[in-house]
């Protein structure tokens, strides 16, 4: 990664850093607090407008000099508004916890060298979909107190939309399905076909290729999800989540759907639905936890007859 790559980088740190109620000698000083892998990248971003080099140390948790050298004066950098210089300490591959980078009074937050720091990313990441889930209470047993909340939206059903917050007209349609399961989108707790559709997609192709490979990713009981130990991959499982919701979406059989796009009605039983949102959320934006009060729900589609 060259210098300009960094800086942008640590420019975003730097916005970061202003939200925070760090010591001004940390405030400074920015790197990746979580650490780095020996045989990787190393790079700092240090406010100052010292116009030349700046010396740097590197120190253990002790005290002691691991390895020096001096920063790149970068001048201002446009996205923090701010005079920066550069330190790149690639070539240390010492191994430790406790770790800090040193220029003059500055100082960096402590962080760690070690070949394992990103071995649970994948497994951390993948939490978010549970964290996601509508129609079932998130359990503390398995995203900690902090982030538990009781069930919402089950049963989860709707109708068809018939006139927007917009004013335009959608006819609605005369059948209601129940949509509950599915991945909440975001705060104002719509659920998407498309959105969802990609990652489903993108999960299943994941699966599909480290099995072929030889060792499907997530086995059972790789998550902290409820269905782990049922023998099925935790990765099916929690896709299937998502899968229920989507094939709810589908027009009944017997029934018609013109989107707003169409020309002419289509025999449309068996497609799904895009969308399925509060009824008024473009104005009222929920964004309260799961479970409080909100506009009722309904399916966005342009009209529908059996």
């Amino acid at each position: 990664m060259g210098f300009a790559s960094w800086v942008w980088i640590g420019a975003l740190a730097l916005t970061l850093a202003a939200c925070a109620t760090a010591p001004a000698s940390t405030q400074n000083l920015h790197l990746n607090q979580h650490g780095f892998l020996p045989d990787g990248g190393k790079y700092a971003v240090v406010v100052n407008d010292a116009p030349s080099a700046l010396g740097w140390r590197l120190r253990d948790r002790d005290g002691r000099t691991l390895a020096e050298g001096q920063t790149t004066p970068f001048g201002l950098n446009a996205g923090s508004g701010q005079h920066v210089h550069g330190v790149d300490f690639s070539h240390v591959t010492a191994q430790g916890a406790g770790l800090t980078l040193h220029v003059g009074a500055a100082a960096s937050h402590p962080f760690a060298i070690a070949p394992n720091l990103y071995d649970k990313l994948a497994r951390d990441a993948f939490a978010f979909f549970y964290h996601q889930r509508a129609s079932i209470a998130i359990e503390a047993r398995h995203v900690g107190a902090h982030w538990a909340r009781p069930i919402a939206h089950a049963p989860d059903t709707a109708g068809c939309v018939e006139r927007d917050t917009l004013g335009n007209q959608w006819r609605g349609c005369p059948y209601t399905l129940d949509l509950s399961r599915g991945w909440y989108d975001a705060g104002d707790h719509g659920k998407y076909v498309v959105n969802g559709g990609i990652s489903v997609w993108t999960l299943l192709n994941f699966y599909e290729r480290t099995r072929a490979r030889g060792a499907a990713v997530f086995p059972d009981g790789a998550l902290a999800i409820p269905e782990s130990g049922n023998g099925v991959n935790d990765l099916l499982d929690e896709v299937r989540w998502q899968m229920d919701f989507m094939l709810a979406m589908q027009v009944p059989e017997g029934c018609g759907l013109i989107c707003r796009w169409a020309i002419k009605p289509q025999r449309s039983m068996g497609c799904a639905s895009p969308m399925w949102t509060p009824r008024a959320w473009r104005i009222t934006r929920c964004t309260t936890k799961p479970g409080r009060p909100c506009p009722p729900r309904r399916i966005l589609i342009r009209k529908s007859g059996c």
